[in-house]
């Protein structure tokens, strides 16, 4: 795992627009409620909490550690798995 940049700034750099997966999965692969983008990332001391929009619809915000990037394969998976009138997200 990449070590996590210690500033909201660096974090946001490092990954918005990013597909990111929930790095403790239900299943062997993710489904929509366990994929997300970044939309916020603020600095509480002495860490970040990241707020996430999950293709599902829903948001929520956690520790950075919880989430990381989706590999090409999960990506794929999330693109077939989005309803044909959603397009992917970009």
């Amino acid at each position: 795992m990449e070590p996590i940049p210690n500033s909201a700034a660096a974090y946001r750099a490092a990954h918005y627009r990013k597909l990111m997966v929930l790095t403790t999965l239900r299943s062997e692969s993710p489904s929509l409620d366990e994929f997300c983008r970044i939309s916020s990332v603020e600095t509480l001391a002495p860490s970040l909490w990241v707020t996430a929009t999950f293709l599902d619809g829903s948001t929520r915000r956690f520790r950075p550690e919880k989430i990381r990037d989706a590999t090409p394969d999960e990506e794929q998976l999330a693109n077939a798995a989005l309803p044909e009138n959603v397009p992917a997200p970009v």
